[in-house]
């Protein structure tokens, strides 16, 4: 199932909404999310599909360090941040 969600950014105090669709799988006390960017790109944006990883803790999440992100430009760092960060509350409340 592909979910669809809006993250407004600011990289350079220009706030941009980037479209990303979103899968979530569940397996062995981790959860992976796996994020497609929409058209059209920001410029700044090196990476359109990446994959961010987290083990499940019983208060919460902790996010796993993936070098394939890490290679990207800072402000795409900060992107994926912030879309795991907007995906997590919005997948919060729909489980409300």
């Amino acid at each position: 199932m592909n979910n669809k969600i809006t993250i407004s950014f600011t990289p350079d105090k220009i706030p941009v909404d980037v479209a990303l669709t979103y899968n979530i799988d569940v397996a062995d006390g981790m959860h992976t999310v796996h994020c497609s960017v929409c058209a059209p790109y920001p410029q700044w944006l090196q990476l359109r599909k990446f994959n961010i990883a987290s083990v499940i803790k019983k208060n919460g999440h902790e996010l796993l360090f993936d070098a394939a992100n890490a290679d990207a430009n800072l402000a795409t760092s900060q992107f994926i941040d912030s879309a795991y960060d907007h995906i997590m509350k919005a997948e919060k409340k729909a489980f409300r």
